[in-house]
């Protein structure tokens, strides 16, 4: 058995002592090879994906695609269609290639937000880089130049930042431009009941009022009809054959096997369920942990409660949850990295550590093996378990990892805040 273990100990001696050397030693080249690796996969996105399919995708579609949208009434949300009037008056400048490379700033604007936000150490600023250079999903987000949800990163990057700062009425405006959007942050509204700001509300209110008066203005309709426009969800049906519905009612239909003509009701109401449910515990999980601030410092809590939220984010687009949709789990990754650097308990760090490592791997890596060398309409009819290449693609779909996130940032919340509060409350 030693002679077993002995190896493998001195491997990982040397891991250690290699990253070491590597965050001391050359930290500025590692830097500098993030950002170039970055560059190089802008370019190769844009050669091999984007400018061959004209970053066309459901931005393209809503924008540029009568079919889709006729420009007429209210779709996404009131930002999406101050847009469409830049389009409108100046054609040849907001074309789709100037959304497309706009994206790019918009990913380099949010990162900038994420290093100022969280950066304690050159462990965090690392990972905040190896969460934004190497995510699968921010390139994908180019290539199909995903404007509206790179728009709703940027402003939910603000909400962290003004949280943060304890400038409580910036998070408001920027939550409130960011549901203006598209309607999915309205569910990190909690935030700002748990970081409630008077002056907050009523920019909120007095911004949302604002630019819903000017869109109905602008496309000559009543203020009461662009709400419920903007109200209206349209939840698709469960579309088990195409990579690009990755929601958890057709993640759960490919686990069943079914296709596309198959009844759907039972994934979608355990997907539902299963979504109410999560949400509903991370509310009581928040506010439970609201209770005990005083032992948490206010930068941790704030970011444990913004990467939780922010963390269901996928779960809870439900059927409309896309390949882009899952850029918001970048955060989640660099402010669990944030938090551990604040954790006083060595094992507790480590361990949660190499979960985060895994995790990340299985979130950005797996995908590029699974959504794009393999279609999912040639398993279709394998239920889990039938096959073993079919059975390690289901289980790697991104909302698995995203639930198994969700569920370690709530294991770990338990273990190290209420635990703490409630060795201080028996003291």
């Amino acid at each position: 058995m030693a002679r077993l273990f002995s190896p493998l100990r001195g491997i990982k001696i040397f891991l250690n002592c290699f990253s070491k050397k590597l965050i001391s030693q050359y930290y500025s080249v590692v830097i500098v090879l993030f950002f170039a690796l970055q560059i190089c996969g802008f370019i190769a996105t844009y050669l091999m994906f984007a400018a061959p399919r004209k970053f066309r995708g459901d931005f393209y579609a809503a924008m540029y695609d009568p079919k889709w949208w006729d420009g007429s009434g209210l779709i996404y949300g009131p930002v999406f269609v101050f847009q469409r009037w830049l389009v409108n008056y100046f054609p040849e400048i907001f074309t789709i290639e100037f959304f497309g490379f706009f994206s790019i700033l918009l990913i380099a604007l949010s990162l900038i937000i994420a290093l100022v936000v969280t950066t304690s150490s050159r462990v965090v600023l690392l990972t905040c880089l190896s969460a934004w250079c190497l995510n699968s999903f921010f390139y994908y987000s180019f290539s199909v130049a995903a404007v509206p949800e790179l728009t709703e990163l940027l402003l939910l990057m603000v909400v962290w930042w003004g949280l943060s700062v304890k400038r409580f009425s910036v998070a408001a405006i920027a939550l409130t431009l960011a549901i203006l959007t598209k309607l999915a942050p309205i569910i990190l509204a909690p935030l700002l009941l748990i970081f409630f700001s008077w002056i907050g509300l009523f920019s909120a209110v007095l911004i949302g009022t604002s630019l819903f008066l000017l869109v109905s203005i602008g496309q000559k309709q009543g203020l009461t009809t662009s709400i419920s426009q903007f109200l209206e969800t349209k939840s698709a049906e469960p579309q088990p054959t195409s990579e690009q519905f990755l929601g958890m009612s057709s993640a759960l239909a490919r686990v069943f096997g079914q296709d596309p003509t198959s009844n759907f009701l039972f994934v979608n109401r355990l997907a539902l369920i299963a979504a109410i449910s999560i949400y509903l515990l991370v509310l009581f999980f928040s506010f439970k942990l609201s209770k005990v601030n005083q032992i948490i410092d206010h930068r941790v809590r704030v970011a444990y409660l913004f990467i939780l939220y922010l963390g269901i984010l996928p779960i809870l687009h439900l059927n409309a949850t896309h390949r882009h949709t899952f850029i918001f789990l970048a955060p989640v990754f660099v402010g669990f990295a944030f938090i551990l650097s604040h954790d006083d308990n060595p094992v507790r760090i480590t361990k949660f550590r190499k979960l985060l490592i895994v995790e990340f791997f299985l979130y950005s890596f797996i995908p590029l093996y699974t959504l794009d060398l393999f279609n999912f309409d040639d398993f279709l009819g394998i239920r889990f378990g039938e096959d073993p290449l079919t059975t390690f693609l289901y289980i790697t779909e991104p909302i698995w990892i995203c639930l198994l996130l969700v569920i370690t940032l709530l294991l770990y919340g338990r273990t190290r805040f209420l635990s703490k509060s409630k060795t201080n409350s028996c003291s």
